[in-house]
């Protein structure tokens, strides 16, 4: 189980990551509006042809805005909503394993079991070395208090009594 708030940290990071990225992609595209005709193979400028052009190459798609002839412009938005995504599921997952671990650990303090078994070892330690006696008290006092765990400690002495009134 990976720990929830990185995961958080890393969406955010990603959001904020594709934000930029989307917002350079729009502005490099407004530089292509209203452009007609063919571009370039090598500059991406109008009316430039490979064997006739000096321009250097057209490495990004920020100086010609051609988002055609730049799909890796597109491809890393692409990547970045793919990545968002699975790291929203494994929130989701990490999220749902938090509260499952939150309930199991709520179930075991409040397991009558769980609470009543040190506080009656407590109460003859010689008679309850071996598990198996405890457990079988355990059950029996379990019965006599109808599954509800009393609150006063204070009173566990009383709990022998009930036991051997019971057997």
């Amino acid at each position: 189980m990976e720990n929830l708030p990185i995961i958080q940290t890393q969406i955010k990071s990603a959001t904020d990551q594709l934000e930029i990225v989307c917002n350079q992609y729009e502005q490099a595209s407004s530089k292509a509006n209203g452009r007609r005709g063919k571009l370039g193979t090598r500059c991406h400028q109008p009316g430039h042809y490979r064997a006739g052009c000096s321009n250097l190459s057209c490495m990004d798609m920020s100086n010609c805005g051609a988002s055609e002839k730049h799909p890796e412009s597109k491809n890393e938005i692409m990547e970045l909503q793919k990545l968002i995504k699975d790291l929203q599921k494994k929130e989701a997952k990490a999220s749902e394993e938090l509260q499952s671990f939150k309930l199991a650990k709520e179930r075991s303090v409040n397991s009558f079991f769980a609470v009543m078994r040190p506080r009656l070892r407590r109460q003859n330690e010689g008679c309850y070395v071996d598990k198996f006696t405890l457990d079988k008290d355990l059950i029996l006092l379990k019965k006599i208090f109808n599954n509800k765990i009393p609150g006063d400690t204070w009173r566990d002495w009383e709990m022998l009594l009930l036991i051997e009134c019971y057997r």
